[in-house]
C-alpha cells in the first residue's frame, strides 16, 4: 500500500465527518467593555441634549469646560491626556469656547507655543448651571442606591480606569 492511501479498515471505521468543536458562548451583553460603551453612549445623549438645548455647548466642550474650572491654567493637550479624547476634537472645542467668550487663552510663559487656559466670568456661570445639572442627572440615576453602593461603584470604575491604562501601555496594544 502507498504510504499516502489510507487502509480501507480504516476508513470504515472514522466518522464521515469531524464534528466541529463547540465554540464558547459568546453573548455581547456580558462583556464589560459593551455595557460600559452603552452606558456611556445612553448618558451622553442625555446629557448632549440638555448641554446643547440650555447653553449650545457639545459634550466636548463641556467636557474641556470642566476639566479647565477644576485645573485652571492647564493646556489643551493636558486636557486631551486627562480625557482620553482626540486631540482635534479637543482644540476645535477649544478654539470654540474661546470664539463664544468662555475661556481666554494665555501665552505659557515657560513654552511660548502653548496656550493655558482658564474660564471667563460667563464661562464660570455656564459652567456652575451645567454641573449643577450634570449633577442632578447622576442622582436622577444612581439616588435609589445606597450609598455604600454608590460609594464601591465608584471606587470599582476608577479602579478599572486605572487597569484599562495600564492595559493600553501593555506590549499587546503597541503597534
Amino acid at each position: 500500500m502507498a504510504p499516502d492511501t489510507i487502509a480501507p479498515a480504516v476508513l470504515e471505521n472514522s466518522p464521515k465527518t469531524i464534528p466541529p468543536t463547540p465554540a464558547p458562548q459568546f453573548a455581547l451583553g456580558e462583556l464589560l467593555q459593551f455595557r460600559v460603551a452603552l452606558l456611556a453612549n445612553l448618558l451622553e445623549r442625555i446629557s448632549s441634549q440638555a448641554l446643547q438645548s440650555q447653553f449650545g455647548l457639545r459634550i466636548t466642550d463641556w467636557r474641556v469646560l470642566a476639566v479647565i474650572a477644576g485645573s485652571p491654567g492647564i493646556s489643551a493637550n493636558e486636557i486631551a491626556i486627562r480625557t482620553a479624547t482626540d486631540k482635534g476634537w479637543v482644540s476645535r472645542s477649544v478654539t470654540q469656547l474661546d470664539r463664544n467668550g468662555l475661556i481666554e487663552r494665555t501665552v505659557d510663559r515657560q513654552d511660548s507655543r502653548r496656550y493655558r487656559l482658564t474660564l471667563t466670568r460667563r464661562g464660570r456661570a455656564i459652567f456652575d448651571q451645567a454641573a449643577a445639572g450634570a449633577l442632578a442627572r447622576q442622582e436622577e440615576l444612581v439616588g435609589a442606591m445606597p450609598a455604600d453602593e454608590r460609594a464601591r461603584l465608584m471606587d470599582s470604575l476608577q479602579e478599572l480606569i486605572v487597569q484599562a491604562k495600564r492595559l493600553q501601555q501593555s506590549p499587546i496594544f503597541e503597534a
